[in-house]
């Protein structure tokens, strides 16, 4: 567990899973009036498309490349199509002389590199693809300009050349991107070629609206990916470059400033570009400081993450059920040169435009959580990760786990929802113990930070809102946004727990200990509500963490009276005793668990998780991991008699004769672990043992 965000390429691979919105079940329509079913039934009639790639006729080639990228998008004749030498012929064809050969061979090179996924996009590189690819860079750039240079009449009379230009720009770039995704061998290629880094950022920060928004997408989206940890491409950014992608961000080009389109997202694009150049951005030119940056970078968080859901899930319902009843109707038929139109297709496009929007939040929500990850101090997140052996706080995957035959009452006992606990943290305020000032919490940040906590507190309020649950449309016709809804909610939780894992800026958000206690119930409610979907779950159990380490951590909380819910506890308790939980979520836990139970104000609560803690060491089926984790929570829970609960509780319930009595068990089930099959868990387990024995005899000598 750890902070969130992803700095290696195959992590962010891993997480794009279809980055150009193509996927085999919703192919997408493509420039060729041959369906994608019409050949691909047998081999019979691939092998002669394949082989018209290398016809003499133009039209020929032109015509077999659109053909081939629609029948790509079939698994069967892809495979089909793969060991028929596609690969080769498409590649060969970014030379040809003809544009209309390039444009179309480009396209469907993307659409394999997109549908084909990591292996077919390594064997595109292996094949030197991105070398023919790059070759083009030059000529599009030189076209561009030529192009851009014209007057309105004059791009009228050339509209057939300039869209051939730019839809081969996009698709170039498109695979271009795809190799970058998988592969850091592509992303050094790509890098140290002098043209295409310039040539992307002159699409980006282009004034000419005439550029196809789809074109400036993919060269934002290209460059995102280039410039991730990459500090090799720095050079190419340049003061004039960067003032202009800073002028976007802050939202000073209008074109980019609407949910119109989605065009929001370029803003978004923009703001992640310039955090990963953050360190060219502040020395290129001295009248940018970090304040200046960060100022632009929030202001495109700010914009893109500005979507009401409620609203959208509404129209979204109310769209399937017109669906519906569009799809019972039966087809009519326009005029004889108009095709049949499918009923409800208008709002199918409507739908897919809905699941657009929760993307760019969803993206937007992820580079918020890059730059609230601060790496100029440590937070205390990663305890939790060396404590459940974790590389990363939150993992990017978003497969759902079903386990329907299992009715536990979810993962987590639900608990009483309070449906006002938002609006009262955002009206909780005024000081207290914990108020230590402003310029005091300034000074223990980082810049980002700074001005995070500063000029946009808000946004620390709107995380916490698209975190909770929304219930997602009813209606089949928009199965993509239940999955959107979740990973959104998961996203939203690791910015949490980054600003959380930074104890100033936590002190500058949470002013007052009722703020605490309803941040505590609306995380809670997020890990309820998940139900069986461990990844969201894990999400918000680590949040949980990172507020009771805050807590732990400061003095004045301490002794301030907090509010947590008995109720919570014991939900917590049961999701550890359930043994058809992940041993791994139970563990996450249990160390929630421990720094509940090190809340001095709250004896009750101690006695609780103490009590049961002790039970569960003494049942056999405790896996000796959790016993462990167990074992590893007593010892900090009760380390020191001065702390308020240890007579009462430690003492007065007799929890040292317990340890006592447990302590040959947990030497017996220590020594059956193989020591050649297991040695790591066998000196895990060896040394829990020692550290038993010596804190039976600590705690009796304590009050000698």
């Amino acid at each position: 567990m750890g902070k969130t965000g992803s700095n290696k390429k195959k992590k962010s691979a891993a997480r794009r899973a279809d980055p150009l919105g193509l996927n085999s079940e919703a192919p997408v329509v493509s420039s060729s009036s041959t369906p994608a079913t019409a050949v691909a039934n047998g081999s019979d009639e691939i092998l002669p498309l394949v082989k018209k790639l290398t016809s003499m006729n133009v039209d020929d080639r032109a015509w077999a490349a659109t053909a081939l990228s629609n029948l790509v998008l079939d698994r069967d004749t892809r495979k089909k199509l793969l060991a028929s030498g596609i690969l080769d012929a498409l590649i060969r064809l970014l030379c040809d002389t003809q544009p209309e050969v390039v444009q179309e061979a480009a396209g469907a090179l993307r659409n394999l590199a997109v549908v084909g996924g990591n292996d077919i996009c390594i064997d595109i590189l292996r094949k030197n693809a991105h070398i023919a690819l790059l070759a083009l860079v030059p000529k599009l750039k030189a076209s561009f300009a030529e192009r851009l240079s014209l007057n309105k009449a004059e791009k009228t009379n050339e509209s057939s050349q300039v869209r051939c230009c730019f839809d081969i720009a996009d698709q170039v770039i498109g695979v271009l991107w795809c190799l970058a995704e998988v592969s850091d061998r592509a992303v050094q290629a790509l890098t140290s070629d002098p043209v295409l880094i310039p040539f992307l950022l002159s699409i980006l920060t282009c004034a000419d609206s005439s550029l196809p928004f789809s074109l400036v997408q993919s060269a934002a989206q290209c460059l995102n990916t280039l410039v991730e940890d990459n500090d090799a491409c720095h050079v190419h950014f340049s003061p004039q470059a960067i003032t202009l992608l800073l002028s976007i961000a802050a939202g000073h080009v209008d074109r980019w400033n609407t949910w119109n389109a989605n065009a929001i997202h370029i803003r978004a694009l923009v703001a992640s570009v310039l955090f990963n150049v953050k360190s060219a951005v502040t020395t290129s030119s001295s009248s940018t400081s970090p304040q200046d940056l960060y100022n632009a970078i929030y202001a495109a968080i700010a914009a893109a993450l500005d979507l009401d859901l409620v609203p959208l899930v509404a129209k979204a319902q109310d769209l399937g059920k017109l669906i519906d009843a569009k799809d019972a109707q039966p087809l009519e038929a326009g005029p004889e040169e108009t095709a049949m139109t499918p009923p409800g297709e208008q709002e199918r496009a409507k739908m897919e435009e809905f699941d657009r929007k929760l993307e760019t939040v969803i993206f937007t929500l992820e580079v918020f959580a890059n730059v609230s990850a601060s790496e100029e101090e440590d937070g205390w997140a990663d305890d939790l990760a060396n404590e459940n052996g974790d590389s990363e706080m939150v993992e990017d995957n978003d497969d759902v786990v079903q386990n329907g035959d299992n009715d536990d009452d979810g993962v987590l006992a639900m608990m009483e929802d309070d449906s006002d606990v938002l609006d009262a943290i955002r009206e909780q305020s005024g000081t207290s113990e914990m108020d230590t000032g402003a310029s005091s919490i300034s000074a223990d940040l980082s810049p980002a930070l700074q001005v995070l906590t500063t000029s946009y507190p808000f946004l620390f309020e709107k995380a916490v809102s698209l975190s909770q649950p929304v219930t997602p449309p009813s209606t089949p016709h928009a199965s993509n946004m239940a999955t959107h809804l979740r990973t959104l909610q998961t996203r939203a939780l690791g910015v949490i727990t980054n600003i959380l894992n930074h104890p100033a800026a936590a002190r500058a958000f949470l002013t007052t200990p009722s703020q605490i206690t309803l941040l505590w119930g609306l995380l809670f409610t997020v890990a309820q509500s998940a139900s069986t979907h461990l990844d969201l779950i894990e999400a918000a159990i680590t949040s949980l963490y990172t507020l009771l380490r805050f807590i732990d951590l400061s003095a004045q909380l301490q002794s301030i009276p907090l509010s947590i819910p008995l109720n919570d506890a014991d939900a917590l308790l049961s999701t550890v005793a359930n043994n058809t939980v992940p041993e791994v979520l139970r563990v996450k836990c249990i160390s929630v668990l421990g720094l509940l139970a090190r809340i001095q104000s709250d004896i009750e609560l101690n006695r609780r998780i103490g009590t049961a803690c002790l039970s569960l060491l003494s049942h056999t089926h405790t896996p000796l991991d959790l016993v462990i984790e167990i074992l590893d929570q007593f010892y900090d829970i009760y380390a020191d008699a001065a702390f308020s609960y240890d007579a009462p509780v430690f003492v007065q319930q007799g929890f040292l004769d317990k340890l006592k009595t447990l302590e040959p068990e947990l030497r017996k089930r220590v020594k059956s672990v193989d020591r050649r099959k297991h040695k790591q868990r066998r000196e895990a387990g060896e040394l829990a043992y020692t550290n038993l024995v010596e804190f039976i005899k600590y705690k009796a000598s304590e009050r000698a």
